[in-house]
């Protein structure tokens, strides 16, 4: 037998078979327009709920990833201040040895190791440029070199023929 039910009459049990032929409405329409109003005021609560929680989490991510941009580009100007520092001291010394070098004349040491910094970074940079002038160069006549292939598989012939 199913189990009997007292939804919606008023505390009287009957059946499910029972309550599809009751054609009375023991509620007033008013109540339950007050339930579906008050369900509806419900879901609208936990909705704003649910978009007040995303966008609490959008913002604190939001926040997260700029404090660790932050984070990043503080220690990333440490870390270059760093090397500055250690470079302009390894200069000094380096200098101030040339300069024992030329009997502590400070200057001329200052002067010969600013020169020999300046032509290592001129060739350093010289040997750079060539190279990546070279790889460009190889890297165009390798790609001029397979369509030429490709033309003379194609047609017989290529376009410098």
């Amino acid at each position: 037998m199913p189990p009997e039910s007292d939804l919606g009459t008023g505390g009287r049990r009957i059946s499910p078979g029972e309550a599809d032929l009751d054609v009375r409405c023991p509620r007033p329409l008013s109540e339950a327009a007050h339930r579906v109003g008050r369900d509806v005021a419900e879901i609208r609560h936990y909705m704003t709920a649910y978009v007040m929680a995303r966008l609490d989490g959008l913002r604190a991510s939001v926040r997260s990833t700029a404090l660790m941009a932050i984070a990043g580009l503080v220690a990333g100007t440490a870390g270059m201040a760093m090397v500055v520092t250690a470079s302009v001291l390894l200069l000094v010394g380096l200098a101030g040895a040339m300069a024992a070098l030329y009997g502590d004349r400070s200057w001329a040491g200052q002067l010969t190791l600013g020169v020999i910094v300046l032509a290592a970074v001129g060739v350093g940079l010289w040997l750079f440029l060539r190279s990546a002038r070279r790889k460009s160069m190889d890297s165009t006549r390798s790609k001029y070199e397979r369509e030429e292939a490709r033309e003379r598989a194609r047609f017989g012939r290529s376009a410098t023929d």
